[in-house]
């Protein structure tokens, strides 16, 4: 009979989960760096105090509004592309370009909020996720 009981993740060398202020988890590739998901968390300097500390490979964050609802998003501790933008400039500047994946942008916002994305010309590779989609790292 299998069990099928919840454990907590694996700690070992090939994985480790850190923690840095609210709404960051991430996972090691010896090979590749981090990957790492942060939540509705707005500007958070803990989260890239630490990410400076790392080998980052994919970043998964939320870009929930349009520039035009940079005040809105502040409000609700969301981030907007202009918000985006200063808190990747937070990464050390040697860090190699990454995987940017942006989530919990507003239905209906996707078009304009990626095209705000696009037009800041960042070093990085940003994709928006979509429903469904599977992601292996």
């Amino acid at each position: 009979m299998s069990d099928s009981r919840w454990r907590p993740p694996d700690r070992g060398a090939e994985r480790r989960t850190h923690r840095a202020g609210r709404g960051f988890c991430g996972r090691r590739r010896p090979d590749t760096g981090h990957w790492v998901f942060t939540g509705d968390t707005g500007p958070n300097p803990a989260l890239w105090r630490r990410l400076a500390e790392i080998k980052l490979a994919h970043l998964i964050i939320e870009t929930a509004f349009g520039d035009e609802e940079q005040q809105l998003a502040s409000i609700s501790r969301h981030l907007c592309p202009a918000s985006l933008a200063r808190e990747l400039a937070q990464l050390k500047p040697t860090q190699p370009a990454l995987d940017v994946h942006i989530t919990h942008i507003k239905p209906g916002e996707e078009t304009a909020v990626m095209g705000e994305i696009a037009a800041l010309g960042l070093p990085h590779r940003v994709h928006a996720l979509q429903a469904g989609q599977a992601m292996q790292f």
